[in-house]
């Protein structure tokens, strides 16, 4: 792969890292699984569509090895980059289609970075959402599980809005 190494996830056995490649024309995400003591070659993710899911970046994959979170410009984006979800088809051998992670976790900010620890019950978003040009913030929270859908629910633009801010820090 040719291109400068952007964000990067590693596993906690340290046997298998995701990372962006590309220029400022574009980015996707590849894989390397350690074998030995050499990294395999890069390897895209299949099921991951670069034209649809533009400037892919910033991967986290669950301790569960099958759930993938990161950043990119998609569809039905809330704004410049959300976050997206998606799960690895062993039968298949590729990525389910990413689903946009919705509210609170995407707003019509850039939202980056979206990690859970399943263990210790904590995750971070690391978004730009009020905060100054070139900075972020770095936000903590308890994942809920089962997480809620508001799609069913009939909420008005101006109730979604509520949702999607995050009241304090």
């Amino acid at each position: 792969e040719s291109g400068e190494v952007l964000g990067q996830y590693e596993n906690d056995f340290g046997d298998r890292r995701f990372y962006a490649t590309g220029d400022t024309l574009g980015t996707h995400l590849v894989s390397q699984i350690l074998l030995g003591e050499t990294w395999s070659n890069p390897s895209r993710q299949a099921g991951i569509d670069e034209q649809e899911f533009k400037f892919q970046n910033f991967p986290f994959l669950c301790s569960d090895g099958f759930t993938l979170f990161f950043s990119a410009q998609g569809p039905n984006s809330l704004g410049g980059r959300d976050i997206f979800m998606t799960i690895y088809d062993t039968d298949k051998g590729e990525w389910y289609e990413p689903q946009n992670y919705g509210l609170p976790f995407n707003s019509t900010a850039n939202d980056y970075l979206l990690a859970i620890d399943d263990l210790d019950s904590l995750g971070w978003l690391v978004s730009d959402r009020f905060q100054p040009q070139d900075s972020v913030c770095i936000y903590t929270f308890v994942p809920t599980n089962p997480r809620l859908d508001f799609a069913n629910d009939n909420l008005s633009d101006v109730q979604l809005q509520h949702y999607a801010k995050l009241q304090s820090i």
